[in-house]
């Protein structure tokens, strides 16, 4: 199953140093393998052993699910995004084994981008938006949650508007790019080949991610550039200049030397 989801940003480098970038790279570069590359390839390698069209799509959701319980036994987070997928999975497997209908299985995709985009939608009425929620929870599994602070994120939303605007935006953007991404999906999988379908949707998955990861990270960090990042650092106040008492004037200064009533030595 591929779905568009909010990637990871980048903004305003700071000072403070980074982690390899394999650290947090590797997580999403696997992501991207296990959803999208090896599902394709699966599906071919299975159909060119003579496995039906509909048991092959079937079959290209195990990695996934494999690859979930694998992160769950090594004590990974696991958010509520991916839950919601393990379930659309298991919902999209049993619709098509039932309707024995392998065009049910490929439409799946472009129903589930309906549905964030609605969620999209309605959560720009909420406390927090869906593109915040989902890029919040993708940094705080990764050594990115330190440089980005994103402990302090939620002090901010309450107290900050300009800190809330940049997210409503991605928000709304998300929302209508799931509506064209789900209608475009919904007409490969009900009207080209059933074989050509899983290559044109792997295909059409990885433009999406990279489109949506370069846009996605020009403007966050076009909005928070000005604001030195999502969490700028405190600069300390300049403490004030000492103040120097003003010298007096010549003249007067003169006078009270003069006017100054002198002790007369004692006689002896």
């Amino acid at each position: 199953m591929e779905t568009t989801a909010a990637t990871t940003p980048e903004t305003t480098p700071d000072t403070t140093p980074d982690p390899p970038k394999r650290k947090y790279l590797g997580p999403v570069l696997a992501k991207v393998f296990i959803d999208v590359v090896i599902p394709t390839a699966g599906y071919y390698a299975l159909r060119g052993m003579g496995v039906e069209q509909l048991v092959a799509l079937c079959l290209t959701s195990i990695p996934a699910v494999v690859y979930f319980l694998y992160r769950k036994s090594r004590g990974q987070k696991i958010d509520a995004f991916e839950v919601f997928l393990l379930v659309i999975i298991g919902i999209s497997n049993s619709a098509t084994l039932i309707s024995d209908n392998p065009r049910v299985f490929l439409s799946m995709d472009g129903w589930v981008s309906y549905g964030i985009a609605i969620a999209c939608f309605v959560s720009l009425r909420t406390r927090r938006p869906l593109v915040y929620l989902l890029i919040q929870s993708l940094l705080d599994n990764t050594p990115l949650r330190v440089k980005h602070k994103t402990d302090q994120w939620d002090d901010l939303w309450d107290s900050d508007p300009t800190f809330r605007r940049p997210w409503r935006v991605s928000t709304a953007v998300w929302g209508g790019l799931n509506i064209a991404t789900g209608s475009v999906r919904l007409g490969i999988a009900f009207l080209a080949p059933v074989d050509l379908a899983p290559m044109l949707l792997g295909i059409m998955t990885l433009e999406i991610v990279v489109v949506t990861q370069v846009w996605q990270t020009w403007y966050l960090r076009r909005a928070f550039k000005a604001r030195g990042g999502f969490v700028p650092d405190e600069k300390p106040e300049p403490e004030p200049p000492e103040q120097k008492a003003a010298p007096k004037p010549l003249l007067p200064a003169l006078v009270e030397e003069i006017s100054r009533p002198t002790i007369a030595p004692n006689p002896t």
